[in-house]
């Protein structure tokens, strides 16, 4: 009888770190709260990432942010790290504007990084295929930065 409760200690031991320890519980979206998480990413990252900058009431940031969260928890994406952030709240234009090529025209707006550069961005809301396509891409590339400063589209709600 003694046996069988140190093995059922040891049991539930096992299966309790096991739990604990699972991947699977981990957020698969982080979301970046202040100012200084967001420019400690902007210096630091390395990628390959994907950001979503939104905004409080844009109803093309409500239709996008389903899309991001549901390729975030695609297992075809699972070596590529989700973030969002409220770009106002966080000053993100200029900081975004400080520290890469890229600009902030509108919200929603995507950046893609790798190896600590923007390689891609999607100003607007569009389709998934789209943003599928623009992940493919950033784990495929090489980290040469782009210069993306085309013209905001129809789907954005300006700052």
């Amino acid at each position: 009888m003694k046996k069988l409760m140190q093995y059922a200690i040891l049991y539930t031991l096992f299966v309790t770190t096991i739990t604990k320890a699972c991947p699977f519980d981990q957020p698969t979206i982080i979301e970046i709260t202040t100012q200084d998480h967001h420019q400690n990413f902007l210096q630091n990252n390395q990628g390959p990432s994907a950001v979503l900058y939104h905004m409080d009431n844009c109803h093309y940031c409500k239709q996008t942010k389903p899309q991001f969260e549901q390729l975030a928890q695609s297992n075809q994406f699972n070596h590529v790290t989700f973030y969002t952030a409220h770009g106002p709240n966080l000053q993100a234009e200029q900081d975004v504007q400080k520290h890469t090529d890229q600009e902030i025209e509108g919200y929603p707006t995507m950046l893609f990084f790798n190896q600590g550069r923007v390689v891609d961005s999607q100003i607007g809301a569009t389709e998934q295929d789209v943003i599928i396509q623009k992940l493919q891409n950033l784990t495929s590339s090489p980290g040469k930065s782009k210069k993306i400063k085309g013209k905001a589209n129809n789907n954005v709600q300006n700052k």
